[in-house]
C-alpha cells in the first residue's frame, strides 16, 4: 500500500519524512477507515489470538521489522491471491525498517512473487543466497516454488554463464526438498548441459530418478553430469572388479555380510591366480543366508541380452546356493529364469551364460547375486566361491 502524500513531507528532512510516511501507514493499518476488523477484536475465551497478539506487539514496538512480519504471517494473508494490499503494506514497512534483514528480504521476495515479478524476487533471493549459511540456505529454499517458471530458467542460465556457485547448491536443495521429479530433471538437464556437477548431487538426483522409475534419465545424468566416470563403460560397470571402488548410482553395492548374522562374508580381493586379478569372494559358514550379496542398477533398453559370468567354488564347497539374476526394478520380475549353459574352464573355474529379454515396460533393472530359494537360504552354505568377469551383451532388438 502506498502511503498518502502529505505536503509537509516535502519540507522536512529525509529521515523525518520517512518516519512521517511510516506513521501515516501505521494509522491506516491500525485505526484508519480501512482497518481490518479482525485486528481490533478481542481474543475469544480470554485468550488472545495470534493476530491480536502480533498487533499488540507491533503497537508496543512499532519499529521492530520482524514484528510486522509476524503480524502479516499470523493473519495468513500472504497465502491469499491476489495478495491483499494490507499485507503488502505491512511487508513494505518491514522493508523500510530493516532492508537488509534476511527474513525481511525473503518476505519482500514473496510479495514480488505474488505480484508476478519472479525476476526481481529471484534477484533478491540470489543475492541473499550468496551470503551462505542458514540464511543462504533459506533463500535457496524460497526460490524453489518458481522452479518451473521461465524466469527461473533465465536466472539459472545467467548463473551458469557467470559460474555462479549457488547454482549447484540450488540444485541440491531442489533434490533434497522433494521438488517434483519432472521439474528437478529439467533443472538438472539445464545445468549438466553446461558443466559437470558434484558426485553427491548426481547421486541425490539419480536416486530420486531411479525411485521414480526414470532409470534412463538417471543413467544419462550419471554419464553426462559426473566428473568421475570409470575408465570403461559397459552394461555392467566394473564387472571384472579391477577398478577402484566407487559409490555412484550405477556402481556395485556389495554387502560385506557377517558370518554370524547373514551366514556369509563377501569382499573384493586378489585371486589366487595372478592372471585373473581381482574377484568377488564369498565365504559361507553353514548358517542361514540373508541376501542379496551384491547388486548393481542397470539401464538396459528393450531387447535381447546375454548374461555371462565366471565362478570358482572351493573344493570344500557343497552346492553353492547363489545365483546371478537380472530383474525389473519396478515389478521385481526375474528376467533370467531360463536355462543356463555351463562350460568348465581350468583351475575349477566355469563360465555360465543365460539369455534373457527386456520388455519395453521394464525401463530399469537390477543385477543381483542372491540366494536361490528359501530352503537353500535356511540350509546355508559351506566353503567359498569366487566370481569374476560379470558382463551383459546385447544380442538383438525386439
Amino acid at each position: 500500500m502506498t502511503a498518502p502524500h502529505h505536503p509537509l513531507a516535502a519540507r522536512i528532512g529525509p529521515v523525518v519524512a520517512a518516519v512521517f510516511t511510516l506513521s501515516v501507514t501505521f494509522w491506516s493499518l491500525f485505526g484508519g477507515a480501512g482497518a481490518n476488523p479482525d485486528l481490533t477484536a478481542s481474543g475469544s475465551g480470554g485468550e488472545e489470538s495470534s493476530v491480536v497478539a502480533a498487533k499488540r506487539y507491533v503497537l508496543a514496538r512499532p519499529f521492530d521489522a520482524l514484528g510486522w512480519l509476524a503480524w502479516v504471517g499470523s493473519s495468513g494473508q500472504v497465502s491469499i491471491r491476489p495478495l491483499p494490499t494490507e499485507a503488502e503494506a505491512k511487508v513494505n514497512i518491514a522493508v523500510r525498517l530493516a532492508p537488509v534483514d534476511p527474513q525481511v528480504i525473503r518476505s519482500s521476495a514473496l510479495v514480488l512473487t505474488a505480484r508476478g515479478n519472479n525476476r526481481a524476487a529471484l534477484a533478491q533471493l540470489g543475492a541473499l543466497a550468496r551470503s551462505g549459511g542458514d540464511d543462504g540456505g533459506a533463500a535457496l529454499a524460497a526460490m524453489l516454488p518458481m522452479i518451473s517458471t521461465a524466469e527461473f530458467h533465465d536466472f539459472i542460465a545467467q548463473g551458469l554463464q557467470q559460474d555462479d556457485r549457488i547454482v549447484t547448491g540450488l540444485l541440491m536443495q531442489a533434490c533434497r526438498s522433494g521438488v517434483d521429479l519432472a521439474s528437478l530433471a529439467a533443472f538438472a538437464a539445464q545445468v549438466v548441459g553446461v558443466r559437470s556437477i558434484p558426485d553427491e548431487v548426481v547421486r541425490c538426483i539419480g536416486e530420486r530418478a531411479i525411485e521414480g522409475n526414470q532409470v534412463p534419465f538417471a543413467y544419462w545424468l550419471w554419464l553426462n553430469g559426473t566428473a568421475r566416470l570409470p575408465t570403461r563403460i559397459s552394461h555392467v560397470i566394473n564387472g571384472d572388479f579391477e577398478s577402484d571402488a566407487m559409490t555412484g548410482i550405477f556402481d556395485w553395492r556389495i554387502n560385506p555380510g557377517g558370518e554370524y548374522r547373514e551366514g556369509f562374508s563377501a569382499r573384493i580381493q586378489k585371486s589366487d591366480v595372478r592372471e585373473r586379478g581381482n574377484v568377488l569372494a564369498v565365504r559361507f559358514n553353514g548358517r542361514s543366508l540373508k541376501g542379496p550379496i551384491g547388486q548393481q542398477v542397470l539401464a538396459l533398453g528393450e531387447g535381447e541380452y546375454a548374461l555371462r559370468y565366471l565362478s570358482q567354488p572351493s573344493t570344500k564347497a557343497n552346492a553353492v546356493p547363489l545365483v546371478w539374476q537380472v530383474s525389473c526394478l519396478r515389478s521385481n520380475t526375474v528376467l533370467t529364469s531360463g536355462a543356463r549353459h555351463i562350460e568348465p574352464l581350468d583351475a575349477n573355474w566355469s563360465v555360465a551364460t543365460v539369455n534373457f529379454i527386456v520388455p519395453a515396460q521394464c525401463t530399469g533393472q537390477k543385477l543381483s547375486l542372491d540366494v536361490t530359494g528359501r530352503l537353500d537360504a535356511a540350509d546355508g552354505g559351506r566353503g567359498s566361491i569366487n566370481f569374476d568377469d560379470i558382463g551383459i551383451t546385447r544380442i538383438g532388438a525386439r
